[in-house]
């Protein structure tokens, strides 16, 4: 079955990529005048595509050779890449990050910038797990396992969907990732009961259902801003204050 090493090693690959995309993003970010926005931001829209299109596809092969060496028995499957990202969805998150450039602190801007580029390259490793687990016809589960001991309200409540057949209705499981979202998407082969380091979807059901009950309502915006209020030890972006 899979293992928390096999993810972590999944997530070693990713985080050498996308450190080497950053390294590149700050090297053409430093030699920009900051001054002059228009020219940043054109400057910006023609690098940052080409920039997550290289690392992307690095990041898309790196995951699908480890669905390769992870998935048992030899057959003729053969693991594919995910479809790039599109341009237009690359300027746009582009765009956002710049949107406070001339009036916030460069810093803040530039790790706006290093947010935008993260998830696009991340999302082609996950969307490439995710489409070889939609091929595959020994039909495994999967799951969104968070990495780490905390992670956000938003992240648990998806994973908290626990090991889950491919379907229409869980494929959203597999594109709904914020900016630095460090969830990955984890497919199983093994029948019966699974049990993974560190992931307890049950517990994570628990609060989710302790938050929607009190509430009597299945908003989502609502539950999740409860569950920060709940339980703001357990969540990175948890709170104790009532909005």
């Amino acid at each position: 079955m899979t293992s928390r090493e096999d993810l972590d090693n999944l997530h070693r690959a990713n985080d050498l990529i996308i450190k080497q995309a950053i390294s590149a993003l700050d090297g053409f970010w430093s030699k920009l005048d900051k001054n002059d926005v228009k020219a940043v931001r054109k400057a910006m829209a023609d690098f940052v595509p080409k920039l997550v299109s290289s690392y992307g596809e690095l990041a898309a092969g790196a995951a699908a050779q480890w669905y390769a060496d992870h998935r048992p028995g030899k057959d003729d499957f053969t693991a594919e890449l995910a479809d790039p990202v599109t341009e237009d969805d690359v300027i746009r998150d582009t765009h956002e990050a710049l949107r406070s450039l001339g009036t916030s602190p460069i810093e803040n801007v530039q790790g706006n910038l290093a947010g935008a580029v993260q998830r696009q390259i991340a999302y082609m490793a996950r969307a490439t797990v995710a489409r070889n687990i939609r091929r595959d016809p020994k039909h495994p589960r999967f799951a969104r396992v968070p990495r780490g001991a905390r992670t956000c309200a938003f992240c648990t409540m998806l994973a908290s969907r626990g090991w889950v057949y491919w379907s229409k209705e869980t494929a959203g499981l597999a594109h709904r990732f914020h900016r630095d979202c460090d969830c990955q998407i984890v497919p199983e082969w093994k029948r019966g009961e699974i049990h993974f380091d560190g992931y307890d979807p049950d517990e994570m059901y628990d609060a989710y259902c302790q938050a929607r009950d009190e509430l009597e309502s299945t908003n989502e915006s609502d539950v999740l801003r409860l569950m920060r209020k709940q339980h703001p030890e357990r969540y990175s972006d948890g709170s104790s204050k009532t909005s």
